[in-house]
């Protein structure tokens, strides 16, 4: 069964398939920063030791 798309939403199984991975990479990328300003900091106060 099909349903109708809203707007902006994608039309096609395949579509809506390509979608979440994605989103979830871009998450996986904002995480993978996030750690590297950890590994920044952490090494910053190694130093101060």
């Amino acid at each position: 069964m099909r349903r109708r798309a809203g707007n902006g939403e994608a039309t096609t199984p395949e579509l809506q398939d390509r979608i979440p991975p994605l989103e979830l990479s871009h998450g996986d990328d904002l995480k993978m920063e996030e750690r590297g300003e950890e590994l920044q900091r952490r090494k910053q106060e190694d130093e101060k030791w």
